[in-house]
């Protein structure tokens, strides 16, 4: 096998392996295993929660902050 056709093959294994994983964070997220995502690199990274994952946190916070009554 000449040189060409092994990168070609690695590449080919390489490709594979990311479709596996993109499949498997598509999979989670539409399961609903998944709360926010990430976007972004370094310090431009923005996070994004999807509708309901902040819900309980939020729920939380509100009942600790609130003065209890007299």
């Amino acid at each position: 096998m000449d040189p060409a056709e092994e990168e070609q093959i690695r590449e080919t294994e390489e490709l594979r392996a990311k479709i596996v994983e993109l499949t498997e964070t598509l999979d989670a997220i539409r399961s609903g295993e998944v709360d926010a995502i990430i976007v972004g690199k370094d310090e431009a990274r923005k996070i994004y929660t999807l509708e309901g994952a902040d819900s309980t946190y939020q729920a939380l916070i509100e009942n600790i902050t609130k003065e209890p009554s007299r």
